[in-house]
């Protein structure tokens, strides 16, 4: 950070879920977690992940993990175990339109959060 003068920012990320790639990733681990993040119920509940983003450095490498390991993935008969994409199931009442209303979300959005770190890695479905 370079400056004379250091100020506070505040970001509101959600809605967009975003999911951020650092150069010291291990990007098999964060290929497999950002396509769970972005195909985990067809992409349609509202933390699905909508940006990725990546540092330059590994660009290139996760972008090829990432469009391989989504070209593999098999679509179809929500029947089939071996389906992993199975269509659109949603409709308005899964879509969030109309959760974000009254006093208690002003509160939601302006309180702290914690923030939890994993230390060991999650298994994935697909």
């Amino acid at each position: 950070m370079s400056g004379p003068r250091m100020k506070r920012v505040a970001l509101e990320l959600g809605g967009n879920a975003p999911c951020v790639i650092l150069d010291d990733a291990d990007v098999e681990h964060a290929v497999r977690a950002t396509v769970i993040g972005r195909y985990l119920h067809q992409g349609q509940i509202c933390m699905s992940t909508n940006r990725i983003i990546v540092d330059a450095k590994v660009y290139d490498e996760f972008v090829d993990g990432f469009t391989a390991h989504v070209k593999g993935l098999k679509y179809g008969n929500p029947s089939d175990p071996a389906v992993a994409i199975t269509g659109p199931f949603g409709g308005e009442k899964n879509s969030g339109i109309g959760r974000f209303g009254g006093e208690w979300i002003l509160h939601e959005f302006t309180r702290d959060h914690w923030v939890t770190i994993q230390h060991s890695r999650p298994s994935y479905p697909f």
